[in-house]
């Protein structure tokens, strides 16, 4: 019995993974389309009604043209699916201290350097207490301890004298 449940679980499983990535793939508005194209695409049989369960238990909406798509809450809690299972396989330091941040947003024509810049200027504080995280629009937030604001925003000053 309890070899067959587990069975059960994994088809279940396999049945719900095979609708997320039918419906990041197609445009899907019908629960009778998940269940011909799981069983084309998947040779996975099942109904209608074992498919209104899964998009129940997916939190699965439809979107502004009436096609399936995931919720904000369940893109949420997959983000944090995938975040417990990556902490779950490192070690994370957590550093609680009192820091200070400045935010730098580049013009467009200079996003692709973002990456460059942020090392650039994490290299020109020596004692590797200034860090620089960059976005994919350009954005570059610098984190330092209080006590090194001063000395960032005066060399910032120096190096973008119109903009501060």
């Amino acid at each position: 019995m309890n070899k067959e449940f587990r069975s059960m679980r994994e088809r279940k499983k396999e049945r719900m993974d095979a609708i997320l990535d039918l419906i990041g793939r197609y445009s899907i508005s019908k629960q009778e389309e998940i269940v011909e194209k799981l069983r084309e695409e998947y040779e996975i049989e099942t109904n209608q009604s074992a498919v209104s369960r899964d998009v129940q238990s997916l939190k699965l909406t439809k979107d502004e043209r009436g096609c399936y798509a995931l919720s904000q809450e369940a893109k949420r809690d997959q983000a944090l699916e995938h975040l417990q299972e990556w902490f779950w396989q490192t070690k994370v330091t957590w550093f609680p201290t009192d820091f200070s941040s400045i935010l730098l947003r580049l013009s467009p024509h200079l996003v692709h350097m973002a990456p460059m810049i942020a090392h650039t200027l994490e290299t020109v504080f020596e004692d590797d207490s200034v860090a620089a995280f960059v976005n994919g629009s350009g954005a570059i937030l610098l984190v330092m301890p209080e006590e090194q604001k001063e000395e960032v925003e005066q060399t910032l000053h120096h190096l973008i004298p119109n903009q501060m």
